[in-house]
């Protein structure tokens, strides 16, 4: 026994320390959101630990947009709630950020991308992305045109140019 705890302050004076990591899993290891222009996106980040080891870490976004509902956590299953606010952006804006998990034991980084996608009309003969495919329909079905006529968003067929 002598012997060991010489040994183990050799090697602690010199730096040198052993010990095990624990097993960490993640749920979310990168992130593809898309969401609607002015949308809110919510979703919980899960980090389990094996071996009952307690971790302790902090959670921080590059992206003041991504909220992290804590920024402190501790134990063996731990959630991260998370909401992303999409509120200004607009149609096909991309947000790119990085999720730093800082940890007593490791730094995770998490990557994730944000893409506000482009919303079109809907009809019988599919997305009506522009003028010309208004047209078409007109053609085809000149009551489901009108309809589509009177909707909130026929605006958007004119600023889309496929």
């Amino acid at each position: 026994m002598k012997e060991y705890m010489k040994e183990y302050i050799h090697r602690a004076k010199d730096g040198i320390f052993y010990y095990e990591q624990p097993i960490i899993e993640i749920s979310d290891y990168y992130m593809d959101i898309t969401i609607d222009a002015n949308e809110s996106y919510s979703k919980v980040i899960t980090i389990n630990t094996f071996d009952e080891y307690i971790l302790h870490g902090f959670v921080v976004s590059t992206e003041p947009r991504l909220h992290c509902h804590i920024t402190k956590f501790e134990g063996t299953h731990i959630e991260i709630p998370y909401t992303f606010e999409g509120k200004g952006l607009k149609e096909g804006d991309i947000v790119k950020g990085k999720l730093y998990l800082i940890t007593d034991v490791l730094e995770y980084t998490i990557y994730y991308q944000v893409t506000v996608k482009n919303s079109f009309l809907i009809s019988s003969m599919g997305d009506i992305r522009n003028l010309f495919h208004y047209t078409n329909l007109a053609k085809a079905s000149w009551d489901e045109a009108v309809d589509l006529f009177y909707h909130q968003d026929f605006y958007k067929i004119f600023t889309n140019y496929d």
